[in-house]
């Protein structure tokens, strides 16, 4: 089974500068099989607006009301390894 490392960001540009610098040099480690799920509460610069830089099968979810339900559900469906704030 799968490990995931989460990350939560203010918004989807934010993700793109050190949750993505970090997950890529995770990644840069073969010898893990960790996956990457990162989570935002704000839409920043439109809603078809994405992450561009995050590594590739990243799972990306936007959730405005973010809180202890919604990450209890989403630990049952991805088991995380580590949550990581910025």
């Amino acid at each position: 089974m799968s490990e995931y490392i989460y990350f939560f960001d203010l918004n989807q540009i934010l993700l793109d500068r050190y949750p993505a610098k970090i997950s890529t040099l995770i990644n840069e480690n073969k010898s893990n099989n960790f996956k990457f799920l990162f989570l935002y509460t704000e839409i920043y610069g439109g809603e078809n607006t994405q992450p561009l830089k995050l590594p590739e099968g990243s799972i990306v979810i936007y959730n405005r009301t973010f809180n202890d339900s919604v990450l209890e559900e989403l630990s049952q469906k991805y088991p995380p390894k580590a949550f990581i704030s910025f």
